[in-house]
Parts: C-alpha cells; sequence; structure tokens
C-alpha cells in the first residue's frame, strides 16, 4: 500500500486489524496516517507495529493514542520513537505504560517528555528509568519523579534524578 492508500482508508476498516497485518504494511506506507486511523486500530494491532512503521507515524497520528494502545508497544518499537512523537502523545496514554517500555525510551526522546506525561505515568513504570535517561531530565521533569515514582527507580537513577532536581 501506498501512503496516500493507507490515509484514504476510513477509521472502520482499521478496526478490525490483526498484529499480522500492521506488521506486513511498508513503514512508508504510514507516514500520512491521521489521528482517527491510530484511534481505530484495536490495541493488539499496534502491538504489531515494528520500529520502523512507528518512526514513521506522524506526531500529529500519535495525539490520538490511548492507553491500552501504547501498552501494547514493543520496547524495540519504542526505541524507534521520535521526540515530536512523544511530545504529542497525551499523558493519558502513557498511564498503562510498562517498565521496559520506559528504558527502550531514546534519551532525546526522554527530553521531549512533558510534565503532565511524566505524572501520568505509573509508579512501577519509573523501575524502568536507566542513568543515561535520567542525565537528560530537565529540572522542571525532574520535579515531577516524587514519592513512589522515585522509590520505584533503581538507586543510581534516583540519585541522578534527585541531582537534576536543583
Amino acid at each position: 500500500l501506498e501512503p496516500a492508500q493507507v490515509a484514504a482508508l476510513p477509521p472502520t476498516a482499521l478496526t478490525q486489524m490483526k498484529p499480522t497485518q500492521v506488521a506486513a504494511l511498508p513503514a512508508e506506507a504510514l507516514t500520512e496516517m491521521k489521528p482517527t486511523q491510530v484511534a481505530a486500530l484495536p490495541p493488539a494491532a499496534v502491538g504489531g507495529l515494528k520500529p520502523d512503521q512507528v518512526a514513521a507515524l506522524p506526531a500529529e497520528a500519535m495525539t490520538a493514542m490511548k492507553a491500552n494502545q501504547v501498552s501494547e508497544l514493543k520496547p524495540t518499537a519504542i526505541a524507534a520513537i521520535e521526540p515530536a512523537q512523544v511530545a504529542a502523545l497525551p499523558p493519558a496514554a502513557l498511564t498503562q505504560v510498562k517498565p521496559a517500555q520506559v528504558g527502550a525510551l531514546p534519551v532525546d526522546a526522554v527530553k521531549a517528555l512533558e510534565p503532565a506525561q511524566i505524572n501520568a505515568m505509573p509508579s512501577a513504570a519509573f523501575a524502568g528509568f536507566k542513568p543515561e535517561q535520567a542525565q537528560q531530565l530537565t529540572p522542571e521533569q525532574a520535579a515531577q519523579i516524587k514519592g513512589p515514582d522515585l522509590a520505584a527507580m533503581p538507586p543510581a537513577v534516583r540519585t541522578i534524578v534527585n541531582d537534576r532536581k536543583s
């Protein structure tokens, strides 16, 4: 399928897609997906996205992602996410994110996290933070990580986050 063909698909045509069908789409075909189309994808189908496909999704399409979709993304797919895509995710989309997914976030994508997105993440997810990610946090971002979120972090990461707050 060509990008224009995928862009022309009505959202209802995407509601029955299976992970294998999504995985079979060429990455370039996803470059013009609309938010309504992304919203229509079943969570399991989103789990079928490969790294090059995630990287190809327009940031605008990420605005329609839901928590049950994001929670299905494989860490290898998340490793390909761009900062603009992260910034476009609604905070509610991050409420079911898992530690392995957080750990897979590219360091430049961590910088794109908004305070509301950090606040939306479950405390357990912070266990996945890596030192190189924590070093990218701004003081404003680090200030959002407190209490149970901090407690879930590995000790070395917790130290970096606390140092970034000042």
